[in-house]
């Protein structure tokens, strides 16, 4: 059995009476670990009533902690009361585009959600050029995926919503730590070729929970210590996930960890891009372990589960063994070695002549 990391094992279920409410407005800047960019309000906005409502709202005084929630998205406040008592809302405010991390920062609870505004896509820059830096979300329900909590994203807008490494994080770690990411609709990246990979992508469980949700990760690390589920049963356009594989990938045993179940449909299909890393001749690769249970995985036919990028020139095979997906590279045919080997004789003899 293999023992869980210190990060996975650290997202524990952080549970408080005093949990709060915050939108994040980014009145002064986009960054998340600065209080001054928060409202704090009454309620407690929910992703599926977009935009959010800043009921009671007053300026932070503080940043959340990770007993609280935070809303990433559109906004708007109250104005009145309509003749049937119901609260009028006015013009709506768009969230920000940008918005960095640039320090530890650690909350209960995310609503990632935008609605209008569809000439940007919202991005997380994570990290910083002085010092490591760990985003988490701590909230984590006691059975399977509980969408009320944890990092919970969507919008229904066809646009893209991206966590990627800060541009000046080139010699300093940067991990997120997620309980429960529940991803609905839309495309999702976590991890940016044009920025680096993340260090370490550590979840509780990871949901492609409602219709056309498109996961890329690229990292050096993926580990999931409870269960992922691709099945959503109504989803009219397939989900998928592409892991783009870093050159660091296979440093530390399997690249994807999953620790616990992995359920997913037939329509759904994961694939592995290695467009960012060379492989080597006479190598064993363990792609994907998984310790729990497998649901909806064609392990006669490995095509029909995952697609694999980037390889056209390279000699490979992919096949289960138990419950670890493995890539073996061929070893280079005897003639094959011999003709390199005169190749480099006749080189080197035109050389000598040439003197």
């Amino acid at each position: 059995m293999r023992i869980k990391s210190t990060i996975v094992a650290s997202l524990l279920l952080t549970s408080c009476a005093f949990a709060d409410s915050y939108i994040f407005t980014g009145e002064l800047s986009g960054e998340l670990t600065d209080y001054n960019n928060y409202l704090k309000v009454t309620n407690a906005p929910s992703i599926w009533a977009s935009p959010f409502k800043a009921d009671g709202a007053e300026v932070a005084t503080s940043l959340p902690s990770d007993t609280d929630t935070i809303c990433i998205g559109d906004y708007k406040y109250p104005v009145g009361v309509d003749d049937e008592g119901n609260t009028t809302y006015g013009s709506t405010y768009y969230g920000p585009d940008v918005m960095t991390i640039s320090d530890d920062f650690a909350v209960k609870g995310v609503q990632f959600r935008y609605m209008g505004n569809n000439s940007y896509y919202p991005t997380i820059k994570i990290g910083s050029a002085e010092n490591d830096v760990t985003f988490s979300v701590t909230g984590k329900g006691t059975t399977k995926i509980n969408t009320s909590i944890g990092f919970l994203a969507g919008s229904y807008s066809n646009r893209t919503m991206v966590l990627q490494r800060a541009e000046e994080a080139v010699d300093t770690n940067v991990v997120v730590s997620i309980a429960t990411l529940a991803l609905c609709n839309d495309k999702y990246k976590i991890g940016t070729v044009e920025t680096g990979a993340i260090d370490v992508i550590s979840l509780g469980y990871l949901a492609l929970w409602w219709t056309k949700v498109n996961l890329s990760t690229y990292a050096d690390k993926i580990e999931v210590l409870d269960g992922v589920e691709m099945n959503y049963e109504a989803s009219t356009v397939a989900n998928s996930w592409t892991i783009i594989v870093s050159d660091k990938a296979f440093d530390n045993g399997a690249y994807v960890d999953v620790m616990g179940y992995f359920t997913k449909l037939d329509n759904q299909k994961i694939a592995f891009d290695f467009s960012q890393t060379e492989l080597e001749e006479g190598m064993v690769y363990d792609l994907m372990a998984i310790d729990g249970t497998m649901t909806g995985f064609n392990k006669e036919d490995v095509s029909s589960d995952f697609d694999f990028i980037g390889l056209d020139d390279v000699d490979y095979s992919v096949a289960w063994n138990g419950n670890t997906l493995q890539l073996s590279t061929a070893v280079p045919e005897p003639a094959e070695v011999a003709g390199v080997f005169a190749f480099v004789a006749l080189a080197f003899a035109y050389i000598r002549r040439r003197k």
